[in-house]
């Protein structure tokens, strides 16, 4: 009968265990060698010269508050509206309506300001500075505060103001055709 010791499987297994000894064996042996010649390391043993990068203080819980309370996969995730200032000069002296868009579902007036490159998109109910936007209709919208009503126009800024031309004008002769 043959000894499960005998089996060509076990004589297969000691074989290569026998190898991976012999090898490690000489790795071992290997980096002994380079180790003892010096690995080409500047930096000696002991050595702690080398400065640790800075620690980042972690800002407090609250500064994270705004973002934990917005989802970030939700279609209306924007930066909340900033206060427009409020200015005591008249209203029509700093905007100008540019625009009028309906989309079918919202209507929006499109504001710019006279003197810089804001610009605003409003609907029915929001306010600009001070003032809320009452109505909007095809080339007008309405503002109000308290009492006070101002109503903007759309502005037709393709077309250049027609002046006149007072050269003399030379007449043609129509035979030189």
């Amino acid at each position: 009968m043959v000894s499960p010791l005998s089996s060509p499987l076990v004589r297969l297994l000691r074989g290569v265990t026998l190898i991976f000894l012999v090898a490690l064996v000489a790795e071992i042996a290997w980096f002994g060698l380079i180790a003892g010649h010096g690995s080409g390391s500047d930096i000696e043993p002991g050595d702690y010269s080398a400065v640790p990068p800075a620690i980042v203080p972690i800002p407090e819980r609250s500064a994270f508050d705004e973002s934990v309370e917005r989802s970030l996969f939700s279609w209306n995730r924007r930066p909340g509206v900033a206060a427009q200032p409020v200015s005591e000069e008249d209203l029509s002296s700093k905007w100008h309506l540019t625009g009028i868009v309906n989309t079918g579902s919202a209507t929006y007036a499109i504001f710019s300001e006279e003197a810089g490159n804001q610009r605003l998109r409003l609907e029915k109910g929001m306010y600009l500075e001070k003032w809320k936007l009452e109505s909007i209709l095809e080339e007008q919208v309405t503002l109000s505060e308290g009492d006070e009503t101002q109503v903007f126009y759309l502005r037709d800024r393709t077309r250049e103001p027609k002046v006149q031309d007072n050269r003399s004008r030379i007449p043609r002769d129509e035979d030189d055709d």
